[in-house]
């Protein structure tokens, strides 16, 4: 554990040496459900909690709630970042040579490209919960245990979040027909 290192007190080391092992499988679960790759899941564990380290005076003082929910957000964002750039890689064998198909996918391409512009101006609660149920595919009540929310809750603000999307992706929409 590398990102002991950085932390400046005895003290502060345990503590997080304990957060670190109450958490550690948690996190590599949800970045495993993101890349199903044992080592870009492991990658982005250690991304995580190099961040809570450099961040550890900040967070220490968090309910046991409120660390959870920064620990797997932080690595979930960590697992997206990883599958972005595992994403931009082209292999060969997987370079498209059928044309009309290429079209389809870029076509695809640029309808998710609107939702994420759009997703952009929700309220950054209302981002964290569709990028859940969106990007890492989770339930209300897989969301709800992530973000230590209440399932009822997270349905309607998941909801709530939905509509506002609807709603500014029907203005883009709009704009662009003029």
């Amino acid at each position: 554990m590398f990102f002991l290192n950085i932390l400046e007190t005895e003290e502060d080391r345990l503590s997080f040496e304990q957060m670190y092992l109450r958490y550690r499988l948690t996190m590599h679960g949800l970045a495993l459900s993101v890349l199903h790759n044992e080592a870009d899941s492991e990658d982005a564990v250690n991304q995580a909690f190099l961040v809570a380290a450099e961040n550890y005076a900040k967070i220490r003082d968090l309910s046991e709630a409120q660390i959870r929910s920064y620990l797997l957000t932080t690595t979930k964002y960590k697992a997206v970042d990883i599958y972005r750039e595992r994403k931009k890689m082209i292999y060969v064998d997987e370079y498209p040579t059928d044309i009309p198909d290429a079209m389809d996918a870029a076509d695809t391409d640029s309808k998710v490209y609107a939702l994420y512009r759009a997703m952009k101006k929700l309220p950054p609660l209302y981002q964290d919960l569709m990028t859940l149920s969106l990007d890492q595919n989770l339930n209300t009540k897989e969301i709800a245990r992530v973000t230590g929310r209440k399932r009822g809750t997270v349905q309607k603000e998941l909801w709530r979040a939905t509509n506002m999307l609807k709603e500014i992706m029907l203005k883009e929409a709009e704009n662009e027909d003029w």
